[in-house]
């Protein structure tokens, strides 16, 4: 039986059991483009914010303007606030998952039997649904323990790939510049660590929500405190080691094209 945090009637919204997630470890050497500056040179309005998922943010705004638009009275304040809450979160989630998307752009796929770039943004895109269903269910006020498994399964996705990507990165650098990809590794070598951790993390807050009552009189507040808590936490840990890893990969990357600049240099 869904555990609904408001009583609206479900909707018939078909949805994924399982979510892909791409097996993290090393992949083969990829030949990158010359310049990463080349490549977000590529990209509309320079450094300006990732457009993908284009589609996917512009129904979320939609729902989070119709929520907004509802008058219902001081009573349900509180359900009109946390719908708006998790619009925002599924928003940014999209937005995080863009931000992978330009991410992989900057390598190009020429090993046979690899995973190439359009399978990891149909893997992205997937999530990118997921957190648009998240938006659904807080405007139909049809939220349950279900979306919220979904919507934090999604979460690790996105940490999963963000980690393939910075494997191949180094994976990359290391059959070009052996000894330069040593102190990479060396360098990232808390990597695997702290993605262990924000995996027990996000056990943990999965597990926490799975025993949180259903909605009523009394313990409505309850559900709707632990479930921002819920959303917020994983978010928060989510930025943070997507983000710090996007970071260690360019890193890899810049070195990259530092030593090839040097050898190319050295062979003119």
């Amino acid at each position: 039986m869904r555990c609904h945090v408001w009583s609206s009637p479900p909707l018939s919204v078909a949805r994924p059991a399982t979510l892909p997630i791409l097996p993290v470890g090393h992949l083969p050497g990829l030949r990158l483009r010359t310049r990463l500056a080349a490549v977000r040179a590529q990209k509309p309005g320079g450094d300006d914010p990732p457009h993908n998922f284009a589609k996917e943010k512009s129904h979320i705004s939609s729902q989070f303007g119709k929520v907004c638009r509802i008058r219902e009275g001081l009573l349900y304040d509180d359900s009109r606030n946390i719908s708006q809450y998790l619009i925002i979160r599924a928003k940014d989630a999209v937005q995080l998952a863009s931000h992978i998307v330009d991410s992989a752009r900057l390598m190009n796929v020429t090993v046979p039997n690899e995973i190439p770039a359009d399978t990891i943004h149909r893997t992205l895109q997937a999530y990118a649904e997921t957190f648009t269903h998240t938006a659904d269910d807080a405007y139909n006020r049809t939220v349950s323990i279900n979306t919220i498994t979904l919507f934090l399964g999604a979460l690790r996705g996105l940490a999963s790939v963000t980690h393939i990507l910075l494997e191949a990165a180094l994976e990359t650098l290391s059959h070009q510049h052996p000894r330069e990809s040593l102190l990479e590794y060396a360098f990232n070598r808390d990597v695997k660590i702290m993605h262990r951790e924000y995996n027990r993390r996000m056990d943990e807050l999965q597990e926490d929500y799975q025993y949180v009552p259903a909605a009523s009189d009394i313990h409505e507040v309850l559900v709707i405190q632990t479930l921002r808590q819920t959303i917020r936490h994983g978010m928060n840990a989510t930025e943070s080691i997507v983000q710090l890893m996007m970071a260690r990969r360019e890193r890899a990357l810049g070195k990259y094209h530092t030593e090839r600049e040097k050898a190319l240099g050295m062979e003119a």
